[in-house]
């Protein structure tokens, strides 16, 4: 009985990796191009992320999701990676960072954590996310 319990309880832990929708808003995301982001959920609303430039340059950042009116932060760890500050209700938003690139996204996310934002680099390239 505890091993089909525990079997159980490392399924519900297990990470769950996402990917998301990524539109072009303006002629800088346009002449850029689309990146690939790529969320991990481990545990409840928060994980690492990662973007993939169309140039191949790696931003890597970490997502929080603030619920009922809820507030959460964290330090920046180096600079390579940022993590991210949630705003209360559902919202998030983070910062990823690469060597080149610096990209501030954030959004709304449902219960069932699903949701939509938007992401814009430093240079005024804005994408739509749908996640």
């Amino acid at each position: 009985m505890k091993s089909g319990i525990s079997a159980v309880a490392l399924v519900v832990l297990a990470a769950c990796t996402s990917s998301a929708g990524v539109f072009p808003l303006n002629d800088a995301a346009k002449a850029i191009g689309s990146p690939q982001i790529d969320f991990v959920r481990e545990g409840l609303d928060q994980g690492p992320v990662t973007i993939t430039m169309p140039s191949g340059e790696i931003l890597k950042g970490h997502y929080y999701v603030a619920r009922s009116g809820e507030f959460a932060a964290a330090s920046f760890s180096n600079g390579q990676n940022a993590s991210a500050i949630a705003l209360g209700g559902g919202g998030v938003q983070f910062v990823a960072r690469g060597p080149m690139t610096e990209m501030l996204c954030q959004g709304s996310v449902s219960l069932g954590g699903h949701g939509n934002g938007e992401c814009q680099t430093e240079n005024g390239a804005v994408w739509a996310v749908d996640y």
